[in-house]
């Protein structure tokens, strides 16, 4: 069975609520370079759904799944992949996500969940398992912060006591971070449908690459800088 290089949490320009400067095919060529064989581009509120950008991956063998970053009760972060328009609302409940599930060729990936910020799911993902197909393990950590501090290891635990995938995303919002944090599944082919079937198996594996110091530091001025400009309020 083959196996592809996956990343289903990217972010490019387009993006209603950040302000990128990479364009959608910048994008795809960087994951092109970087070997990537699937990425999702999952804007904030909006369905990314461009066809155009769709075949322009497919010409250079990536499958390009359609997603937006929507936002559980209007500030909760929560991947919907393979979304397209009408399939669900960029501010939505748990009862959207749970219709979005029924078809099995979506899934719904819980982003970032126990991070200490007000778009992070926590309680959330605990009290409703049900809503959700797998959970991220997320890029934003590093070698010297202790294991037991690391937010993803309650990532982990969560998808050990639940049954259900761990997968490492970039959460890119440059190309600087697209193709540095990536998950290896093993598929039937190179669909959204196969990929999903073979995550939901947990035929998922991935090397937890910690940030470099230079790209630490790269990452935190950009947050804080959005935290100024008012895009990511403190709540």
């Amino acid at each position: 069975m083959p196996t592809y290089r996956i990343d289903l949490h990217s972010h490019c320009q387009g993006d209603p609520v950040d302000d990128l400067e990479h364009t959608i095919h910048e994008h795809i060529d960087h994951a092109h370079a970087c070997g990537l064989h699937a990425i999702a581009l999952t804007w904030h509120q909006r369905i990314f759904d461009d066809t155009a950008a769709i075949a322009y991956a497919r010409e250079r063998g990536i499958l390009l799944i359609p997603g937006v970053e929507t936002e559980l009760y209007g500030r909760l972060h929560t991947l919907a992949l393979n979304a397209h328009a009408g399939d669900i609302p960029g501010a939505c409940t748990l009862e959207d996500l749970r219709t979005f599930r029924q078809d099995p060729n979506h899934f719904i990936l819980a982003p970032h969940p126990y991070y200490p910020h007000w778009s992070c799911l926590r309680t959330v993902i605990d009290e409703h398992p049900d809503c959700f197909d797998g959970i991220e393990w997320c890029h934003y950590h590093t070698d010297w912060i202790p294991r037991g501090l690391n937010p993803n290891e309650r990532a982990r635990r969560w998808a050990e006591r639940n049954h259900k995938p761990l997968i490492a995303c970039s959460d890119a919002h440059d190309l600087h971070g697209l193709g540095r944090f990536y998950s290896e599944v093993e598929a039937e082919e190179l669909t959204a449908p196969a990929i999903f079937a073979a995550l939901r198996a947990n035929r998922v594996r991935f090397t937890p690459h910690p940030m470099t110091a230079s790209y630490f530091l790269h990452k935190s001025g950009k947050i804080a800088a959005a935290i100024m400009r008012g895009i990511l309020p403190p709540r």
